[in-house]
């Protein structure tokens, strides 16, 4: 995984990966990346927002993050999840449901991740059904965001991020539609801003 250690890139493994699920994508789908232009110049620490409809998501998206952002995610993930995961970028946490130090030990290791200039994705919705969100759920975690920013003291692009399936047999059309990004230090901007351009919370 690229990390961004003390202002330069260090590369691992994943990285020959990249390429090839990248083309492996587009070899059994009708891929776009749209709106891509939004991500020139974010070369500090940025928060992607995308809505979550399928296990897939996070292979898209570390495409996106790796071909034009030129580095690797951590990717904000549910305790239950398998301890492996933390080998591409995982940070488990427990959204909610307790494990304070799991919840402490996922935000120190998301704020440093932004401190050295890394991407931090997050789904913040509760599950992956379609219009079943859990806004509250949703609310502390931009607080936690929010709250990051300010401690680090910079400013923090927020990025939401669509992503439309087709179906999933292969063939199918699969499009990533980057949306505009926001720096803000108000949780209710913040809302709204993913409210219109990705619809999280309706």
């Amino acid at each position: 995984m690229v990390k961004i250690v003390n202002g330069r890139k260090k590369y691992g493994p994943l990285d020959l990966v990249a390429p090839v699920v990248y083309h492996a994508l587009n070899e059994c789908y009708h891929m776009s990346y749209n709106g891509t232009d939004k991500l020139k110049g974010l070369d500090k620490g940025v928060v992607l927002f995308p809505n979550h409809q399928s296990g897939m998501d996070i292979i898209v998206e570390g495409v996106l993050v790796n071909r034009f952002l030129g580095r690797d995610g951590y990717y904000l993930m549910k305790k239950s999840l398998p301890r492996w995961l933390e080998i591409i970028g995982g940070i488990p946490t427990t959204r909610g449901e307790g494990g304070v130090s799991a919840v402490r030990n996922a935000y120190s290791r998301t704020q440093e991740a932004l401190r050295e200039g890394n991407v931090v994705v997050t789904h913040i919705q509760k599950t992956r059904s379609v219009g079943e969100f859990d806004v509250s759920s949703a609310g502390s975690q931009l607080r936690k965001f929010l709250r990051i920013q300010g401690e680090l003291g910079v400013e923090v692009p927020f990025v939401p991020l669509e992503i439309e399936y087709e179906g999933f047999s292969l063939g199918s059309e699969i499009s990533v539609n980057v949306r505009d990004p926001i720096v803000t230090e108000n949780l209710v901007d913040l809302e709204a801003h993913l409210r219109s351009e990705v619809g999280v919370f309706v």
